[in-house]
């Protein structure tokens, strides 16, 4: 089976600041920053809030914002500017051709490219929300809760409309008579060694 392709768009932070957080861009414009992904469960979940299909994920906007070590060292004044211009699209997000796009995540591997996914803040909490499986989280390691949270990014190929047989069997106990269990516990013990 064939994997479904998309398009999203994917801006570099450079073209967000230079217009102040609010990027206005025709369609000519636009199709300069389109690339394509493989399908997702992030793709699937997007296409089911919006409630029709379409080949251009317009909900979702990537965001290149690599750190260049030698840009860094050379223009070290700048830079902490950028840092701070970076922090702010990261925390309030930024406007799109009229619609406001918030920070959503990134996977591991995006992590490694410097790319920040961006969602459209009409599906923003109910997004996020279906990527935490409706369970609250009150403590966390942040890497991992992200990382975790993000595998929804992961290209796969999609089944539409496939209803698994599954059984829902109540509580049940067995007792096995008899047996010997082998098993670990965790207990202190003191060792001496004999030579000291």
């Amino acid at each position: 089976m064939k994997t479904q392709q998309f398009t999203v768009i994917k801006l570099p932070l450079k073209k967000i600041l230079e217009q102040d957080c609010n990027v206005t861009l025709t369609d000519d414009e636009q199709n300069e920053y389109l690339v394509e992904q493989a399908d997702s469960l992030l793709f699937d979940q997007i296409l089911r809030l919006r409630g029709n299909d379409s080949h251009h994920i317009s909900e979702l906007i990537l965001i290149v914002a690599k750190k260049n070590a030698a840009k860094v060292q050379n223009l070290k004044h700048h830079y902490p500017k950028q840092e701070k211009q970076l922090r702010a699209v990261l925390d309030h997000g930024f406007f799109y051709n009229g619609r406001r796009y918030m920070r959503f995540g990134k996977s591991a591997s995006q992590g490694k490219a410097g790319i920040t996914a961006f969602v459209s803040e009409d599906i923003f909490e109910e997004l996020f929300r279906i990527t935490q499986m409706d369970i609250p989280v009150t403590e966390c390691v942040i890497s991992k809760y992200e990382a975790q949270r993000c595998l929804l990014f992961s290209s796969c190929t999609i089944i539409k409309d496939y209803i698994p047989n599954i059984i829902i069997i109540g509580e049940y106990e067995k007792v096995l008579k008899d047996q010997y269990v082998r098993y670990v516990v965790q207990k202190q013990k003191e060792i001496t060694d004999k030579e000291t």
